[in-house]
């Protein structure tokens, strides 16, 4: 896409590594992970990014809040918005 793009893993979901998250102001954030987006990893960051008054736009990717109906991984990811191709379109 022609962008410049960092990857940050959170090794940590608590406590939060807020010198990193202090310091993206003014890029987008993209949060995912295979948990819940309500009360995840996103929401945290969302929160602290609310608190802090950080400028950065932010998407979470994760778990939908719906019944997960049972199925392999691959399908379980497509079926949440968890590809590669669905994280590309959020850049």
């Amino acid at each position: 896409s022609g962008r410049d793009l960092s990857v940050i893993s959170a090794r940590t979901v608590k406590p939060l590594d807020i010198d990193i998250l202090k310091s993206l102001n003014n890029v987008n954030v993209i949060t995912l992970e295979e948990n819940s987006e309500i009360g995840g990893f996103g929401s945290l960051v969302l929160k602290f990014r609310e608190d802090a008054k950080c400028k950065y736009n932010t998407v979470v990717m994760g778990v939908k809040d719906q019944f997960v109906k049972h199925g392999n991984i691959d399908n379980q990811l497509k079926n949440n918005g968890l590809t590669v191709e669905m994280l590309i379109s959020k850049l």
